[in-house]
């Protein structure tokens, strides 16, 4: 007789995920599986759009875009039509050297600053920047101001 195993999905059994209503889950999960994410999770799709493929009102979408950003899920650009979902990376893609440098060559296209600034918090190992803490010296060392 064969083992069957339950799989958990880290999605579905999110805190956060669970506390939203049926309207909000639908439109978390449309963002995260919708055509328009790059590998960086960065969307470039307007609210119109949105709402009209979830068949939701773009009011609907508003307010829910808004609760997301407010909770730190995303971030917008409304300028540029961008939204990035910050947990996409770690979601979505693995942290290989060759998907790492994949994503460095994408963050040369982000037309937004805004954007760009919350990848980079969020994940500045795409950006090359180590995130280790400095090693505390005993002793102050000399060093040479190299412009």
């Amino acid at each position: 007789m064969a083992e069957y195993r339950t799989v958990r999905m880290s999605f579905w059994n999110d805190p956060y995920i669970e506390g939203l209503d049926t309207k909000a889950k639908l439109l978390y999960l449309y963002l995260f599986t919708g055509p328009y994410a790059n590998n960086l999770g960065i969307l470039e799709v307007t609210r119109r759009k949105i709402a009209y493929e979830t068949a939701m009102s773009q009011q609907d979408v508003d307010k829910y875009l808004a609760d997301f950003e407010a909770n730190g899920k995303i971030v917008c650009d409304s300028a540029h039509n961008l939204i990035f979902l910050t947990r996409f990376i770690r979601h979505q893609t693995s942290t290989s050297p060759k998907i790492l440098q994949g994503l460095k060559q994408l963050t040369a296209s982000i037309p937004s600053p805004i954007i760009a600034k919350a990848l980079c918090v969020r994940y500045p190992q795409v950006y090359g920047i180590e995130t280790y803490p400095p090693i505390p010296y005993l002793y102050p060392m000399p060093t040479v101001c190299i412009p």
